[in-house]
């Protein structure tokens, strides 16, 4: 059987997107602070004749209680407005707001993981539109970014809680199922399909993909990543893609 030239010779390597940690911003700036905090209640303890040391503490756990609430404040203001904002970009794609391929990768791995401890299925469903290209040419790559998001959209409303969909590059997306069978996941995006022909966005009247299905069942003798199951589930694809397009195409079993 060919396999895809898209997912044949190409590498890909997860790379984990870690915020950063605000206590590395923190720390100088509270030392600093705790260390003026000092100088100036050791200056206003010495000013004052009756005594100082008294002053001096109660001045320092008052700088320190300032601190400890300027600090949170600065916190809440950064993770709300800054950080969380960039997570959100890191793991989401912008246009069709579905995972990145570096997040649907990692929690693919994990459901795999999980599937292989429990025993359980996963199918996965390669998705690709078809004559994209034709679009971007004879309508606009703004209609065929309109095309793009209509489809995010769809199989944001197709997929299951459960289920782990993304863009994984152009016009590719990836779709794994927990649990499902393939017959199950096979006739989901054949309901894909059917909506997918009956979209009008942008002057596009309809619009088709191809896609291949693939599964474990959780008990092969030697478990299969998430790049070994997306690359059968792609063989499909091209398969599908091969006789006619706008087709849904198993798998051959191993």
């Amino acid at each position: 059987m060919k396999g895809s030239p898209r997912l044949a010779h190409r590498e890909f390597s997860v790379e984990r997107r870690q915020a950063p940690s605000l206590w590395w911003v923190a720390r100088p700036l509270a030392v600093g602070y705790v260390v003026l905090a000092a100088l100036i209640g050791a200056w206003g303890a010495w000013s004052v004749p009756q005594a100082p040391w008294l002053i001096f503490a109660r001045t320092l756990v008052l700088e320190i209680v300032l601190l400890a609430l300027v600090l949170w404040v600065a916190h809440h203001l950064v993770v709300t407005r800054l950080l969380n904002p960039l997570r959100h970009r890191a793991r989401v794609d912008e246009l069709t707001g579905l995972l990145r391929a570096g997040e649907f990768w990692e929690q693919a791995e994990i459901e795999l993981d999980a599937a292989y401890r429990a025993r359980k299925l996963v199918s996965f469903v390669f998705l690709d539109l078809d004559d994209f290209k034709q679009v971007n040419d004879t309508v606009g790559h703004l209609a065929g970014d309109a095309v793009l998001r209509q489809m995010g959209r769809l199989l944001r409303e197709h997929v299951r809680a459960e289920d782990v969909v993304g863009r994984l590059g152009g016009e590719e997306f990836g779709w794994l199922l927990p649990g499902a069978a393939p017959d199950a996941a096979r006739h989901g995006a054949e309901r894909l399909l059917d909506v997918c022909r009956a979209a009008e966005v942008a002057g596009v009247h309809g619009f088709t993909f191809s896609a291949g299905v693939a599964v474990v069942t959780g008990t092969e003798p030697t478990p299969l990543s998430a790049w070994d199951l997306a690359r059968e589930a792609d063989r499909a694809q091209y398969e599908a893609k091969g006789t006619g397009k706008g087709k849904v195409t198993s798998a051959t079993q191993r």
